[in-house]
């Protein structure tokens, strides 16, 4: 049994990816281009390539790809794009003007704006790529955004073989229904959607949560447009076809209900495969970031996922629900009694069937005696058994701890049921109270990261 239960006060933090969420989009959505920085790692790793290294990395086809500078753009031609008049320019937040100089045609396929200026429809975009390895998909967790993974990209991208570590960051602009109503756990109470953002917290605390779904859900939305950038400047086509590691940022994850998560995903997911021509993936999520996976799995129709891998993740929940100004409404969805959870556990026996599942979590503690030992914390903010998730069909299970006796087996009881699994264990660094964002920076951590995708 636990000899230590997370205090409410952690969920504060829970799904935190090593910084505040303006790393990531507005706390209000807007349909403006966020430019995101990303921060150079401050510790190398060196990653010794090995023959497990698929062979169809001989095939990655090399051109003369022009360098990134500000006045390349993404033409994206999939059902969510917005039309843009062709004589006109866009002003960026950096005040730099980026030209459309796509004539006008008169032809059948043209579109008339409400302008009366005529613009001529772009042909389906179509990309051929011979590289047909997946593409990797990071996905934050709350509080947070692509920022999170500033180390842990640039060695998946060495790896990758990606020109100069780079790695793509993709958001995504959303409208709000203005007859769309939430349930807003400030007031708790059900308002017009567009104004979730507008409350002020009254540090509200909810100890049961199992009555409905908190913030913006799908259905009360539509994504309007997906962006690329790297290092602030918009890829041009030519190197979106080249990169193999994308950041997501969600539109807001404090305010999304899983649901909501998994759709802007779907979105951002269709459309990296269009621009890159790779239908086949690879989903990393941290905390929050991987319940957002699950959503999308069981949820949407998806692409081919070829493994999941969930970082400190908590699939059974947190113990109560807060509402503050840091977790807001997706802070009262991850309490284990909520009724976003009750769906999102309910029938998945069947999603995971045909995907490799990791599950990688850390425990700060091992309880018990002599051959009885099992792991009994978690990482500051989720319980070890929260992090090591359901019992879908094979997954394999990681657990990180600084303590020096590792364990073949390790046990956990909650409130329903002891359970006991056959597990990894593997002695790290002990990173203290802040574990569950500092386990995105460790060596080791980023290691079996990687192994796991080699093989």
């Amino acid at each position: 049994m636990f000899k230590e239960i997370i205090i409410i006060s952690s969920l504060f933090l829970i799904g935190c990816g090593g910084g505040s969420f303006s790393d990531g989009l507005p706390t209000q959505p807007t349909n403006t281009t966020t430019q995101i920085n990303i921060a150079t790692p401050s510790i190398p790793i060196q990653i010794e390539q090995n023959s497990t290294t698929p062979d169809i990395e001989n095939n990655i086809t090399t051109d003369t790809t022009p360098p990134l500078n500000s006045n390349s753009t993404v033409v994206d031609n999939s059902p969510i794009d917005t039309i843009v008049d062709t004589n006109s320019s866009i002003q960026n937040e950096d005040n730099i003007t980026i030209e459309d100089n796509n004539e006008t045609d008169s032809t059948d396929n043209n579109i008339t704006n409400e302008n009366n200026t005529t613009q001529e429809e772009e042909p389906p975009l179509i990309v051929e790529n011979n590289d047909t390895r997946p593409n990797i998909i990071l996905v934050h967790g709350l509080n947070s955004g692509a920022s999170a993974w500033n180390i842990i990209e640039v060695e998946l991208s060495n790896y990758m073989r990606v020109d100069d570590n780079l790695s793509v960051e993709v958001a995504v602009d959303i409208n709000i229904f203005d007859n769309a109503k939430c349930f807003d756990g400030a007031v708790d109470d059900e308002i017009f959607c567009n104004n979730l953002s507008n409350i002020k917290s009254q540090n509200k605390y909810r100890s049961i949560a199992n009555d409905k779904v908190f913030g913006l859900k799908k259905g009360d939305f539509d994504v309007t447009q997906v962006e690329y950038h790297i290092n602030n400047n918009i890829p041009t086509q030519s190197i979106l076809e080249k990169q193999k590691v994308f950041s997501i940022n969600f539109s807001n994850s404090n305010q999304l209900s899983f649901d909501a998560q998994g759709y802007e995903l779907k979105k951002m997911i269709d459309d990296i495969s269009t621009h890159t021509g790779i239908n086949n993936f690879i989903l990393i999520g941290h905390s929050m970031g991987g319940l957002a996976i699950r959503a999308y799995i069981q949820n949407e129709e998806h692409k081919l996922i070829e493994k999941v891998i969930t970082l400190n993740t908590p699939h059974l929940g947190g113990n109560g629900g807060t509402y503050n100004e840091v977790t807001q409404n997706a802070g009262v969805n991850l309490a284990n009694d909520s009724k976003s959870y009750q769906i999102l556990n309910s029938n998945t026996t069947d999603k995971y069937t045909n995907i490799k599942l990791y599950y990688l979590g850390y425990s700060n503690d091992i309880s018990g005696e002599g051959d009885d030992l099992y792991f009994s914390s978690g990482d500051g903010v989720v319980d070890i058994g929260s992090q090591m998730g359901l019992n879908t069909p094979a997954p394999h299970r990681v657990i990180f701890s600084p303590n020096a006796q590792t364990l073949d087996t390790f046990q956990y009881i909650s409130s329903t049921a002891t359970k006991e699994w056959d597990d990894e264990s593997i002695e790290i660094n002990d990173l203290g109270e802040f574990a569950h964002s500092e386990v995105l920076k460790d060596i080791d951590y980023i290691y079996v990261i990687l192994d796991i995708i080699k093989n």
